[in-house]
């Protein structure tokens, strides 16, 4: 088996990097993505039921990414 000289060494790591930020990256807008259709669909259902209501937990999400839910927020006391 051939050893690998500095030069490919540093390709390889850099290709690693580079693909560990892909998948962070990746990873990180799926998850933005899942929050922004939770608060959707909380927003949709507010808008069909008018007992829904969310947690403070929810509205600090929703409030983050521009969301407004129009529901009463209750718990957390």
């Amino acid at each position: 088996m051939k050893k690998k000289s500095r030069g490919e060494k540093i390709v390889v790591v850099i290709f690693l990097i580079f693909f560990a930020f892909l998948v962070g990256w990746a990873i990180n807008k799926g998850i933005k993505l899942d929050e922004e259709n939770e608060c959707l669909k909380w927003q949709k259902q507010a808008k069909e039921n008018s007992a829904f209501y969310i947690t403070p937990n929810q509205k600090i999400g929703c409030d983050f990414i521009g969301i407004r839910i129009n529901a009463p927020v209750k718990g957390g006391e």
